[in-house]
């Protein structure tokens, strides 16, 4: 009997600590030489589930490709197949309960995803002109994605070809460049965050876990857990099984 308790307690911690907050996630980049450190990157994390990639500048995925992912990261480095396409199938994926990251260049007028995207309601970085921005982000407004990230770490490199986006109506900025580029931000209902961060050259471990968060954020919305709080919640349910374990004797 004692055994199998063990047992128990051990499983209900590895679940608090891991299981809880994965989920299959998609990479759909146009950036054929950097998708692969992007996901080692990610994977680094130990947060995320399985992470599988498409190139979109050779393929657009249908719908049912996209339902199999719990949320998707999307960036381009280059132009998708067809942006206009891609937006739609986006759109239409988180009407039916995905969730979306969108990063640097899916934002800039270059290489942008369009589509019904772009419509209000999804995309909260709306597409503008483009020109370099500082490399130092600042947080607007607290978000789990935050949580366990040093923002000053997060180094975002720039080019010429970066956004300088707005911010579409309903959605909420979340950070800012030092400068007053809009950054991040989250959309009205909470399940598309876009960034103004191109990942395929920001793999620290501070930018993959804002990365990371993000991902978990819009996959269900979930607040992101501190370790430490992890830590708590295991102690509590250790302490409370012994106690019930003993009563039983």
């Amino acid at each position: 009997m004692k055994k199998y308790f063990i047992l128990f307690i051990l499983f209900q911690i590895l679940f608090l600590s891991s299981n809880l907050w994965a989920g299959n996630i998609l990479l759909l980049h146009a950036d054929a030489s950097r998708a692969e450190a992007v996901r080692t990157a990610l994977a680094s994390t130990n947060l995320l589930g399985t992470i599988d990639i498409i190139d979109m500048g050779i393929q657009t995925p249908t719908l049912s490709t996209l339902l199999s992912y719990s949320a998707i990261f999307a960036w381009t480095n280059t132009s998708p197949q067809n942006g206009v396409l891609l937006g739609d199938t986006l759109a239409n994926y988180v009407d039916a309960g995905g969730g979306l990251l969108i990063n640097t260049y899916a934002i800039s007028s270059s290489w942008s995803i369009t589509g019904r995207l772009q419509t209000t309601g999804y995309a909260p970085l709306i597409i503008g002109s483009t020109g370099t921005v500082s490399n130092v982000l600042n947080i607007v407004t607290p978000d789990p994605i935050f949580n366990g990230v040093n923002i000053s770490n997060a180094i975002t490199f720039s080019n010429s070809n970066y956004a300088l986006p707005s911010l579409a109506p309903g959605a909420t900025l979340l950070a800012t460049s030092n400068t007053g580029t809009n950054m991040i931000a989250r959309n009205a209902t909470g399940n598309i965050i876009s960034m103004n961060i191109f990942p395929g050259n920001n793999t620290n471990s501070d930018t993959s876990r804002l990365f990371a968060n993000a991902l978990l954020s819009v996959q269900g919305h979930l607040a992101i857990p501190e370790p430490g709080t992890i830590l708590l919640l295991s102690i509590a349910l250790l302490g409370l099984n012994f106690y019930k374990y003993s009563k039983k004797r």
